[in-house]
């Protein structure tokens, strides 16, 4: 009888501990679906902010693609003879970057730098042109990042502007796009080895580089055929259309404009609200304290 009461006691005891095991994992299951629930929310809550983080960054991207091709139009008619004529540069520039894959808007400035230094040499448009394809086929051609490339037009305007090309931008243009050196070199008849001691005795001038470049066009168009087409030059080539329909569509909405005025608004607002503020220091701090 002892024995049967003795295995009663340990069946009950042991469903009791068994039921008292599973009310507690059901509580901590209670628990880890309500922790479920809470990441979740979290997560959408981050995902909204994110969301309206991309919102403002593809905006403030749109604003800084119209704002440079709205620089870009003023850099080619300032570098125009007319208005018609800094229209045909944006359209055959935009060709010529689309098929050389390089950044147009830097393409663009580049250009009107040079359009600046031939139009004291009275070059005309066509050259002009000619030399800017083969400026972006010779930097195609020789590969490297979208940065350097950029970081070298830069360069290769800015010495242009001067009338001669020297220095650092020199330099800048032998050290990131030596294949653009090499067709300079070609052009001129000369290792480029010596293009430095050209450039630091003053001898590439405007007119030098412009018509190396452009003796050099033949042989980069040939390399250019059988040039493979990369992932970033498809991107940029991507980014030239996005920037060039924006920069269209602005210029018929007049959107950007109409942004840039309410910003100079808010921001003469904001100044006559600070210069109050500074003018009446003691009282407003009595205000806020």
């Amino acid at each position: 009888m002892a024995s049967n009461e003795v295995k009663l006691r340990l069946s009950v005891d042991g469903a009791a501990q068994v039921v008292g095991d599973v009310d507690r994992v059901g509580d901590k299951l209670g628990t880890l679906d309500s922790r479920a629930r809470q990441a979740a929310q979290g997560a959408d809550t981050l995902k909204t902010a994110l969301g309206a983080m991309a919102t403002m960054g593809s905006v403030y991207a749109m604003v800084k693609m119209a704002d440079a091709v709205t620089t870009l139009n003023t850099q080619l008619r300032l570098s125009s003879n007319s208005a018609a004529e800094a229209a045909k540069a944006y359209t055959s520039l935009f060709d010529i970057a689309q098929k050389g894959r390089v950044s147009f808007v830097e393409l663009g400035t580049t250009y009107a730098a040079i359009a600046r230094s031939g139009k004291e040499l009275g070059v005309s448009q066509e050259r002009l042109l000619t030399v800017t394809q083969s400026i972006s086929q010779a930097m195609t051609i020789g590969g490297g990042s979208a940065a350097s490339m950029q970081a070298a037009l830069v360069q290769l305007g800015q010495g242009l502007s001067s009338g001669v090309l020297r220095g650092e931008e020199l330099n800048s243009i032998m050290e990131q796009t030596p294949r653009r050196a090499k067709a300079l070199a070609d052009g001129l008849g000369v290792p480029i080895g010596k293009l430095r001691e050209l450039g630091a005795a003053g001898q590439l001038t405007g007119e030098q580089v412009i018509a190396a470049l452009e003796k050099a066009g033949p042989q980069l168009a040939k390399e250019m055929e059988s040039a493979t087409l990369t992932v970033g030059q498809a991107f940029t080539v991507l980014t030239n259309s996005v920037t060039n329909f924006i920069g269209i569509a602005d210029a018929a909405s007049g959107a950007s404009g109409t942004l840039a005025g309410a910003l100079k608004g808010v921001s003469g607002s904001i100044d006559t609200v600070g210069k109050a503020i500074k003018e009446n220091e003691t009282a407003f701090g009595l205000i806020t304290g």
